[in-house]
């Protein structure tokens, strides 16, 4: 077991500590992974339109992103360490957050992963609920609206712009501008009434992102009672890689995570109880005999799978966390099925399309994602969430802000960006007086 933590320096010198012989190696990963700070701006660049940012891309490509930084993790990693462990060690956070084998993932996203844990993560006191509720007041100041619990069926046209969506409900919502952060392939296959067949073509030769069963804990006792870690958990059998290779079992590593012990809340509003999740990716074949059944309909070999998979993971909790033992007093188990069912998941994918190699290119030629813009071919349409970019909270996020730049005039670009940085220096709340208040873990 390996405790990453807070800060390069510290968890370099934790490495060194650990494997003194791979100095050398883990000073040359930790200089590498500072070197491809550049590569996600300069991607996001690159997926602008627009003659000068374009080339500003191009320019940061080429000056500021080392050759390494598009390869396969595994083997820049191979490259400068020897020691299998630690290989592991580093390569592991990357497979089970990435959702996919260090041999396809470019190097540059385990650098990004590193980038994001630099100053340790945060949770929301309260819930991650907060952060949407915190956004409530700006959206309907600004003139906006939310709705919750409203699929949109489609986008509706006129001729070839986007004019607004229709629920599920058949609501008509009018719009000059359209963002859809459902993903490309629910976009382009579900939501627009037409495709031109190059994007069909375009879509079947992506590969999918691997599927994932989560499950769901409640738990009697306080998360201190119980010994609940309030940093996420992560385990493998020797090869984090295996699953995804195509040469471990039906299952990857294991993802342990309690909200409730990271919210200095929780036992307040919740005394004796505690929660959480443990998540494992499958092979995208494992569910395949099942598509097409309804949810509350499913096949007696369905539930037969669930609870042999339940079991597993049952299993991992106690061997890993003993105190909560005869403390489990509910669980359910989320399948591909179920993120299909319930949001919209195309194969229960977490990550969408493939965030792989294949798709960012290796630097001189295009990759298969490269013609995924937030300006899409569509007048009034444009694309967010993790297909545009990366994935994960950040790839999404900054795809959101890019889909932004698109959509506005140059007004709205320039207070965009302004109000961006004056947030990064002094965040301020919100015209309601909330901000989510964030604990450190």
């Amino acid at each position: 077991m390996y405790q990453a933590p807070v800060g390069f320096s510290a968890y370099r010198s934790g490495l060194i500590a650990r494997f003194p012989a791979e100095r050398a190696g883990i000073e040359a990963l930790f200089g590498l992974i500072g070197r491809c700070r550049a590569v996600l701006p300069a991607l996001a660049l690159g997926r602008l339109t627009g003659p000068v940012v374009r080339r500003l891309a191009r320019v940061l490509r080429a000056t500021a992103v080392p050759p390494q930084a598009l390869c396969p993790a595994r083997e820049v990693v191979e490259g400068l360490v020897r020691d299998e462990r630690l290989r592991q060690a580093v390569l592991t956070p990357s497979a089970l957050l990435l959702a996919d084998s260090t041999a396809r993932l470019p190097f540059f996203l385990l650098a990004v992963l590193f980038e994001h844990f630099r100053t340790g993560a945060w949770y929301p006191v309260g819930g991650s609920a907060e952060i949407a509720r915190a956004m409530l007041e700006p959206i309907r100041a600004a003139g906006g609206e939310v709705f919750v619990r409203a699929p949109v069926a489609r986008i509706e046209l006129d001729g070839s712009r986007a004019t607004g969506v229709v629920l599920a409900n058949g609501t008509r919502v009018r719009a000059p501008v359209v963002v859809s952060a459902a993903g490309a392939q629910n976009t382009y296959r579900t939501l627009l009434p037409r495709q031109p067949d190059r994007i069909a073509d375009r879509l079947d030769g992506m590969r999918r992102g691997f599927p994932f069963v989560v499950l769901f804990l409640g738990l009697d006792g306080d998360p201190a009672e119980l010994g609940l870690p309030r940093h996420n958990l992560m385990v493998t059998d020797e090869d984090c890689d295996a699953l995804f290779d195509g040469t471990g079992g039906r299952t990857s590593g294991y993802f342990f995570s309690f909200s409730c012990a990271k919210d200095p809340t929780w036992t307040t509003r919740h005394p004796g109880r505690s929660t959480g999740e443990i998540l494992t990716y499958v092979r995208p074949e494992l569910f395949e005999p099942f598509h097409g059944s309804r949810w509350r309909h499913r096949d007696p070999a369905y539930l037969s799978l669930k609870a042999e998979l339940t079991a597993q993971l049952l299993d991992q909790l106690h061997r890993h966390l003993p105190r909560t033992t005869g403390r489990v007093a509910y669980h359910e188990l989320g399948t591909p099925l179920t993120a299909e069912h319930f949001a919209g998941w195309p194969g229960g994918s977490l990550y969408g399309l493939a965030k792989d190699v294949a798709g960012f290119g290796d630097g001189h030629r295009p990759g298969l994602a490269d013609w995924l813009r937030p300006r899409t071919e569509v007048k009034g349409l444009y694309l967010s969430g993790q297909d545009c970019l990366a994935g994960g909270f950040l790839g999404a996020v900054t795809s959101g802000l890019l889909a932004a730049h698109e959509a506005l005039d140059r007004a709205g670009r320039a207070r965009l960006w302004a109000g961006l940085l004056r947030h990064g220096v002094r965040p301020r709340s919100t015209s309601s007086g909330r901000t989510p208040t964030v604990q450190e873990r």
